[in-house]
């Protein structure tokens, strides 16, 4: 990703508030992206997403909660993920 970002906008020291936006939504985009070919890929597999209330991926955090109570995991599995994405995100700021 940081790659990707400096290809488009150049040195990350010459940066403005817009750029840091711009990446910071690129990076919501890809999040979201990742989560909708999870869901998808699910359906799939056969799962009957909706009736199993798994919620749709544009609720980033609340996707990632009712996935692993689907799937028989912990609190945990949701709490790792949700941190890793804020830790992705706070990145776009480092």
């Amino acid at each position: 990703m940081a790659v990707l970002a400096v290809l488009l906008w150049g040195n990350p020291d010459n940066w403005g508030w817009l750029t840091v936006i711009q990446v910071l939504l690129l990076r919501v985009a890809l999040m979201w992206l990742l989560l909708r070919i999870d869901y998808l890929s699910l359906q799939k597999q056969g799962y009957a997403v909706k009736q199993l209330g798994l919620a749709d991926p544009i609720t980033l955090p609340y996707y990632l909660f009712s996935r692993a109570k689907v799937f028989g995991r912990s609190k945990l599995y949701g709490i790792t993920w949700c941190a890793l994405l804020a830790l992705d995100i706070l990145l776009v700021f480092a």
